[in-house]
């Protein structure tokens, strides 16, 4: 099997959620992909031949790391092991706009709540109250080689505020 374009990744120990979110990506996307999720729970059935679990007892944002660092995707998109995706192709277009744009330091996201109704980009702000703050989510998209520039996530964050860290820090590159 060739190397997938996208990576999904994701500190994981929700796994009764697995293949559900598996058939979800798997049905209603077409380009390529692997999920790779680290957590302290193994899961008690197979896994499909793009589907790694790495068991890890270590807190969250180690596990999304080392996800990051098992990973084989030219793209990322980090996020929760318990989404499920409204059947609109998420991964396909999360691609399709990342090829559209120039630049390598660029990052997607989808800014709605967990049932992919409702647009939720005033809740997405770095900041409520700055205007111009940037725009930030817990569920990124980028190029593989963006999150290397920038160093990955920050050792020193242990259960959370790493991943904003990391898109921070794209913002500043």
């Amino acid at each position: 099997m060739s190397n997938p374009i996208i990576s999904f990744i994701s500190s994981a120990v929700k796994t009764t959620n697995w293949l559900d979110l598996y058939k979800n990506l798997t049905d209603n996307n077409h380009v390529s992909f692997e999920i790779v999720f680290v957590g302290d729970t193994a899961p008690e059935f197979p896994l499909p031949d793009n589907f790694r679990h790495i068991l890890l007892d270590s807190c969250p944002v180690k596990c999304i790391e080392t996800a990051f660092r098992n990973c084989t995707g030219d793209y990322v998109f980090f996020a929760a092991d318990d989404y499920i995706f409204s059947p609109w192709s998420i991964l396909d277009k999360l691609y399709y706009y990342a090829r559209r744009l120039s630049g390598d330091f660029v990052i997607l996201t989808r800014f709605t709540d967990r049932n992919d109704a409702v647009l939720q980009d005033e809740a997405m702000t770095f900041s409520l109250e700055v205007p111009i703050s940037p725009l930030i989510s817990c569920n990124c998209f980028m190029k593989r080689s963006v999150w290397e520039n920038v160093g990955g996530i920050d050792k020193r964050f242990d259960t959370s505020w790493g991943d904003l860290d990391l898109v921070m820090r794209v913002y500043e590159a």
